[in-house]
């Protein structure tokens, strides 16, 4: 009896320990699910002093490892690799981290024993790997098609408005509607400084074409928006702050043309792999060659949160303060944005993507010397896009563009239906 007691002791003991390591495996699972690599190699690394021959122990080591460890990763995958030789998920994996430390040749060897690939495949995934692992990474974007415009000069529904007491008829008050071509594209780089700085810039244009005479007669017919930026970046498990100076120019017919220039800044949290909190900020001064009433200073200043399902759908949500502080006191204002937006990935390659924000500003004086009460606008946006992948490169895209602003001045009062077809370049 007193033998049977002993070995039920034992027996309780070993299996205490047992559901003490699995818990504590998957509290470094979870802390590896939320982005927590550190620590969860700490908790992994004494658990494998403890269970030195736990298989699923050095998986989750060399996992958590490949980011900041990468030597000890190497190890865990190797001795893996001794026990299961066969395993092709193994060999990709210690294959990445030896090419994020520059070791290509090592990378291949390991490569050339995973049985699923062939020798075309393996020079792919190489290069893959090369890319992946460069420190100067660039990607880039063209975009090419035609639009209708129902309100292209954001005009009004006649030429004939009243404002305070008055009823006047304005000469091209009323809205134009027009087709045309639009072409634009976007670049953004970064290159890797000392861990975990970056070196980060950015680059867009967009310019129109409206095909309307009446749109020429109101010095609209063309359009474009140019945009440069750089800064850095620095990169944590889980935080991310990125500062750019950025200089940006919209123009009709090289004429109204408006310049500015300022800084940006965006702070992200991950919660854990789906869930970002993003904070961000700008402030910017504004030169209207045309109307310097409108120069000053602009900022804005908002928090979103981003969520992301079963690595297919996404979800951003939030809002912003806005502030105008212009030279001409009565166009100041202040103001906030609620926006959302969603991305559904459908089969076939198909992307769909609707939105919506709706925008109020309250203006510290009338739009005209006509009215009495200070301007206030209120506007919607809605949005519905799609993208139809062809290939790694090339998409088709189709959008549909909703804006209605609400102004208690009439003149600034406004609807507006925009639809966009073409096809996006993306390297």
């Amino acid at each position: 009896m007193r033998k049977f007691l002993i070995l039920l002791t034992i027996a309780i003991i070993f299996r205490a320990d047992i559901s003490l390591a699995n818990t504590e495996l998957l509290k470094a699972e979870a802390l590896m699910e939320r982005g927590h690599t550190q620590e969860a190699y700490k908790l992994l690394f004494r658990l494998l002093r403890e269970d030195p021959g736990n298989d699923e122990i050095d998986l989750a080591l060399a996992r958590a490892a490949s980011s900041h460890h990468p030597h000890q990763a190497v190890m865990a995958y190797e001795r893996l690799i001794v026990k299961y030789p066969r395993q092709a998920i193994f060999r990709r994996e210690i294959a990445s981290v030896y090419m994020s430390v520059n070791d290509p040749k090592s990378a291949e060897r390991h490569l050339r024993f995973d049985h699923t690939l062939d020798e075309n495949a393996r020079v792919l995934f190489l290069k893959d790997l090369e890319k992946r692992f460069d420190p100067f990474q660039r990607h880039w974007t063209l975009r090419a098609g035609t639009f209708y415009d129902s309100n292209a000069n954001q005009g009004l529904d006649s030429n004939s408005i009243s404002l305070g007491d008055y009823f006047l008829t304005l000469d091209s008050a009323k809205k134009i509607h027009t087709g045309g071509l639009y072409f634009g594209g976007n670049i953004n780089t970064s290159y890797k400084l000392s861990s975990p700085w970056q070196f980060v810039t950015d680059g867009a244009f967009y310019l129109r074409y409206g095909a309307s005479d009446e749109l020429k007669d109101v010095g609209q017919e063309y359009s474009q928006w140019w945009r440069g930026a750089l800064g850095f970046r620095r990169t944590g498990e889980t935080d991310m702050l990125d500062f750019r100076v950025k200089g940006e120019v919209f123009d009709y017919d090289f004429h109204e043309t408006v310049y500015s220039y300022g800084g940006e800044l965006t702070f992200s949290h991950a919660v854990d792999r789906h869930m970002f909190f993003i904070t961000r900020a700008s402030i910017e001064k504004r030169d209207y060659v045309r109307n310097h009433a409108y120069d000053g200073v602009y900022a804005s200043i908002g928090e979103y949160l981003w969520l992301s399902f079963g690595n297919k759908h996404e979800f951003n949500i939030g809002a912003r303060l806005l502030f105008a502080d212009a030279d001409y006191d009565h166009y100041d204002y202040n103001g906030y944005e609620a926006s959302a937006w969603f991305r559904f990935r459908l089969q076939n390659e198909i992307e769909v993507s609707p939105s919506v924000s709706y925008t109020k500003e309250n203006y510290d004086g009338p739009a005209t010397i006509l009215e009495y009460n200070d301007r206030e606008d209120k506007r919607l946006r809605l949005g519905l896009s799609a993208k139809k992948r062809i290939n790694e490169n090339l998409s088709l895209e189709i959008s549909y563009n909703y804006t209605d602003n609400n102004s208690n001045s009439n003149i600034h009062d406004y609807n507006r239906h925009v639809v966009n077809l073409g096809c996006a370049w993306s390297f």
